[in-house]
């Protein structure tokens, strides 16, 4: 079976005479009956239904004045002129406005906003064009986990299409005990609104699951909002954000301020700068690994416990010119791994910590780290620097920081002292090349209509610059 790409464009889109998915020229009337069953009778309109796929890939749309407005679909009858749906309407009804095909112009339209209540799983909603909200769009489909994510995607993963905000609003929010499983991928996120407040946040889910942000970014110089993701309500909620760029929030990639066990976001090939707070900031279990964080106002990453069983890992990660530490670790943080990471020109030091943080007790580990000219020393706490040596630098590693280019130098005591190291030497030979300067990962996530959506540890192929 197929799957729909419904398809938005405020230049070429129709939201009252296109479904946004199935042919290039869209069928519509407005005479269709509804019966709340998954058959759908068009014949007051007599319209030509043989050229319209029956395999999964195309969407009816019809204007119910409640319930569902879109519909997989899955058989036509061209002599009785009915279709059959997937997923039936809930109403009975009849001379509504209908459409199969095309594409729909605006995200925000009331009846384009349904399309994020009735995509079903597997379902790509893509956008070819900028596109401004002016209030929050609510997701509401229950989709599992294990049937595959509905994805948001932009068309072109090189030009991200802008999702702008203009006021005191979120742009996508899950509700309380929404479980649904999103991925959203080659996206912009802005808020024009003059004023920055703590509402002003891209993506926030509730209650349970795994939403996947691939190759997004998260504001702008200009156009600034709060922060990037956050998760709201109980159960464990998981950010994955993959391959994106966090840059000039208030706060930074994550607005939750409250510690639960369950709800925190995971960081692979990220880059997050000129935040007004932290660059990362890891709550209850957590990871940051690849990495790039610098002139931010805080702390590179800020390590902060659950209520049980924590964990915090920072791994190969590059740290650098943030107003305070580059890591700072909360005191609750029972379990935590930091390895690999180089950690320069930060404002206080390369590692603080609360207060002792216990090395043997808690079971953490700290190794293969490097320290570059942090203004308050290395560490705040000798113990946590226990575990394989680490070493300073004296000179700075990275080839061109103000053109943000982190890749590593040949200087002797900068960047080919850091190679010399044997450990230093055994990752960077290693199949995947995992030490601590920026590299990307490509995946197959929203590249093609439909296809199982998987998480990122199952489809990843790592390459060096």
């Amino acid at each position: 079976m197929s799957y729909p790409v419904i398809k938005f464009n405020t230049s070429t889109g129709d939201d009252s005479l296109s479904s946004g998915a199935g042919p290039d020229d869209p069928i519509n009337g407005s005479g269709a009956s509804l019966n709340a069953t998954t058959t759908v009778d068009l014949s007051a309109d007599n319209p030509d239904l043989s050229t319209i796929a029956t395999d999964g890939s195309a969407v009816l749309w019809v204007e119910t004045t409640s319930g569902r407005q879109f519909s997989q679909i899955t058989g036509v009858d061209d002599s009785l002129k009915t279709v059959t749906v997937n997923t039936a309407y809930s109403v009975t009804e009849s001379t509504k406005n209908w459409a199969i095909g095309g594409k729909r112009s605006d995200i925000d339209d009331t009846g384009s906003r349904r399309v994020f209540q009735d995509a079903e799983a597997l379902w790509i909603i893509e956008i070819e064009t900028d596109q401004t909200i002016t209030s929050t769009i609510t997701i509401t489909s229950n989709v599992s986990y294990a049937d595959g994510r509905v994805m948001v995607r932009g068309s072109d993963p090189d030009n991200r299409p802008i999702i702008s905000a203009g006021g005191n609003y979120r742009h996508f929010t899950g509700t309380s005990n929404n479980s649904a499983s999103y991925a959203f991928s080659h996206l912009q996120f802005q808020n024009t609104d003059a004023t920055v407040n703590d509402n002003q946040i891209a993506l926030t889910y509730r209650d349970g699951g795994v939403w996947l942000v691939y190759n997004c970014v998260f504001g702008d110089e200009t156009n600034r909002m709060y922060a990037g993701v956050s998760v709201a309500g109980g159960g464990s909620a998981v950010f994955e954000c993959i391959d994106c760029e966090f840059k000039y929030l208030q706060r930074g990639p994550y607005g939750t301020t409250s510690t639960n066990d369950g709800r925190y976001a995971r960081y692979i090939n990220c880059y997050s700068h000129h935040n007004g707070s932290m660059g990362f900031e890891l709550v209850g279990k957590a990871i940051c690994i690849n990495c790039i964080s610098h002139s931010n106002d805080g702390h590179g990453i800020y390590l902060q416990g659950g209520s049980e069983g924590r964990l915090g890992s920072v791994t190969n990660c590059i740290i650098d010119n943030n107003g305070q530490s580059a890591i700072y670790i909360e005191n609750d943080q029972s379990l935590y791994v930091i390895f690999g990471n180089i950690m320069s020109n930060n404002g206080e030091y390369g590692i603080r910590s609360s207060e002792t943080l216990r090395y043997n007790e808690l079971c953490s580990y700290v190794s293969y780290n490097a320290f570059y000219n942090n203004a308050s020393g290395n560490v705040n706490d000798t113990t946590s620097v226990q575990g394989a040596p680490s070493i300073t630098l004296t000179e700075n590693p990275y080839i061109d920081t103000g053109n943000a280019n982190y890749n590593i130098n040949s200087t002797i005591g900068g960047g080919a002292t850091f190679r010399s190291q044997n450990q230093y030497q055994n990752i960077e030979n290693s199949n995947t090349k995992m030490y601590p300067f920026r590299q990307w990962i490509t995946t197959d996530f929203g590249r093609g209509g439909g296809g199982t959506i998987l998480p990122s540890y199952a489809k990843l192929t790592i390459k060096g610059n």
